[in-house]
């Protein structure tokens, strides 16, 4: 695999910086001028790699989009080959898992935008999709007799557990609340027994 270029490590620095801005400050705070302090490079070479506004929103989704893609494709292929549903659980649940800060605070700067540009919802919707299919593949390989609709649900209601314990991942959270949302994704997966 090729060694990422000056511009993608460049691009990628930036992006993370305008998701903190967007985050802190919202979309119309996010100046270039902040956007550059927070990444540690001068203004005009934002604009030398990501372009105007619009292009740096654009890119945000793309890098969020390959980053989300390229996170649950990894998460899939760490599966053992025995027990995989008990090691997706583990691993959707354990707090050494969760995601990183920038990840965190990308997916929430995006949801903030997303009134004004809808079709970055319609992107965290398909993000969302994708990780529900790929756990409803592994819960129809499991309980083969279940429904399209249980299966449905239960990928759903584990998918949506996860995204809420994961929301709070940046603060101090007791240890309970990451038991408590497992043993409730297990709850819903033992209805399909």
């Amino acid at each position: 695999m090729p060694r990422p270029s000056l511009k993608e490590i460049r691009s990628e620095q930036i992006l993370i910086a305008y998701a903190k801005c967007i985050y802190q400050f919202g979309f119309e705070g996010a100046t270039q001028e902040k956007i550059a302090k927070e990444a540690g490079v001068k203004r005009s070479i934002i604009r030398h790699y990501l372009g105007n506004r619009e292009d740096m929103i654009g890119a945000l989704i793309d890098y969020a989009d390959q980053k989300f893609d390229e996170d649950v494709c990894e998460l899939m292929q760490s599966l053992p080959e025995l027990n995989r549903i008990d090691a997706l659980i583990d691993i959707l649940f354990d707090p050494r898992y969760a995601s990183d800060e920038n990840s965190a605070v990308m997916l929430q700067a995006l949801v903030l935008v997303s009134g004004k540009y809808p079709e970055i919802g319609t992107r965290i919707v398909a993000w969302s999709n994708t990780l529900i299919d790929s756990v409803q593949s592994e819960l129809r390989q499991t309980y083969p007799e279940a429904s399209e609709d249980q299966i449905f649900q239960v990928a759903f209601g584990v998918v949506a557990l996860c995204f809420n314990i994961d929301s709070f991942s940046q603060i101090s959270i007791p240890q309970e609340w990451w038991s408590a949302s497992k043993n409730a994704a297990y709850s819903l997966i033992s209805t399909l027994n």
